[in-house]
């Protein structure tokens, strides 16, 4: 073993060692708060994509530029490899109203067995009371819309449309349909507007110039191999139809969380830099604490070579400890976080109760998540905790470079004046 790493090995065990222990806790520090940056911001942009492509744009969508989708159609796509699931589905805006308030609402025709049927639209879809029916003359209405205009389960609800009559003239209706169930899917800004009806029901209803159908499908497997699929399937069906995949058909929204998600990042990675940029002057430290033993190791025989490898096994361990034992306590707080984000907004209520009974005088507000997501479905991404842990590594040993060489030139003369 090479005297450096030997001499390294006996500072760092050194229990009156403050400047090795310091640089570790930089680091750590420093480490923490960006693996619970990158994970949690993966797992809540992983969660809103998997929201949008299993309840709202589907894995592709097959539009027809003549507005027919025969029973025959349906059964040739699902003949195509890699296709698992083809729903219909009729879309249209309409003005929903009460005694309360209104907002523009997304109808959504619907086959009346998606919710039973579909694992993924189950799964991300939360329908109250469990079981509800949807048939002719009842709707599933967002909790958001329901929330704003005062609506519950077994109200009447009331939403104007448009129609067009024998003379190709679009007049306004009411329609009248009751609240069968509350939906909602943890994510405010995809469901806050929804309202479901039967597909079958929608068709009669729905007839205006802004309503649009299409077949949404869902694949074996939306994330690789996609784009082959869209391709087979277009040359399949032919001109008279287009297929989109979901990533064109949320390429905004996507493009909108990455960009946020490389700002966050940015801003921790300067922070990283600057921690490893400390670290390296707290190994000055070190470098003045064994400045005695150095300079006795020095008259004994020891050169610039092994001065400068005892620098950078100083700098290597460091940053390796320090990063291990950051990315432990990162992923504690990742969980703690993940697992405490349906209760932030129920503390937050508390808390400010609290603070009010002894300060009424305070105009507090609650923590309101309903534009992020209720729950988080964690995902450890161990592969770039891992690359993580190289690039911190290699960054503080490329910061000590310097030093370490600028320390190995000094003659012995030199550290002895130092002491």
């Amino acid at each position: 073993m090479k005297i450096g790493h030997l001499l390294a090995r006996r500072f760092m065990r050194n229990p009156r060692q403050k400047a090795f222990r310091s640089a570790v806790v930089v680091i750590a520090l420093s480490v923490a708060p960006l693996v619970l940056i990158t994970q949690i911001s993966h797992a809540m942009i992983q969660g809103i994509i998997e929201r949008f492509i299993e309840t709202h744009s589907y894995h592709l969508q097959v539009h027809s530029l003549f507005g027919d989708f025969s029973d025959a159609v349906k059964e040739h796509i699902q003949e195509v490899i890699d296709v698992h699931d083809t729903y219909y589905e009729i879309r249209s805006y309409g003005l929903a109203f009460s005694s309360e308030g209104r907002m523009s609402v997304q109808l959504r025709g619907i086959s009346s067995n998606l919710y039973q049927s579909d694992e993924g639209f189950h799964k991300y879809v939360s329908v109250k009371p469990e079981g509800a029916s949807l048939l002719e003359g009842e709707i599933w209405i967002g909790k958001e819309t329901a929330k704003r205009l005062g609506l519950g389960v077994g109200d009447v609800a009331r939403i104007l449309i448009t129609s067009i009559d024998e003379f190709g003239q679009h007049k306004p209706r009411i329609m009248r349909a009751v609240v069968s169930a509350i939906v909602t899917t943890g994510y405010q800004n995809l469901d806050e507007s929804w309202v479901f009806l039967d597909e079958i029901w929608a068709r009669e209803l729905l007839d205006g110039w802004q309503d649009y159908s299409f077949l949404g499908i869902k694949v074996k497997d939306p994330y690789y191999g996609l784009e082959n699929t869209r391709r087979n399937l277009q040359d399949f069906l032919g001109e008279r139809y287009i297929v989109y995949d979901w990533i064109g058909l949320n390429r905004n929204e996507i493009m909108s969380m990455n960009s946020s998600q490389g700002v966050i990042l940015f801003l921790v990675f300067v922070i990283v830099l600057v921690a490893i940029a400390n670290t390296v002057g707290v190994l000055q430290l070190f470098y003045l604490e064994q400045i005695q033993s150095i300079a006795t190791l020095s008259f004994l025989g020891m050169g610039r070579r092994e001065l400068f490898q005892l620098y950078l096994y100083m700098s290597f361990w460091a940053s390796l400890i320090g990063g291990i034992i950051g990315i432990v306590l990162g992923l504690i707080l990742t969980g703690v976080i993940a697992f405490g984000i349906p209760k932030i907004e129920q503390w937050s209520v508390v808390i400010i109760q609290w603070i009010q009974s002894y300060m009424p005088f305070l105009q507090l507000s609650a923590v309101d998540l309903s534009f992020y997501l209720s729950g988080i479905e964690l995902k450890i991404t161990w592969l770039s905790l891992l690359g993580m842990l190289i690039g911190i590594v290699m960054g503080t040993v490329l910061f000590s470079l310097i030093p370490a060489w600028r320390t190995s030139r000094l003659k012995p003369m030199q550290i002895l004046r130092k002491i």
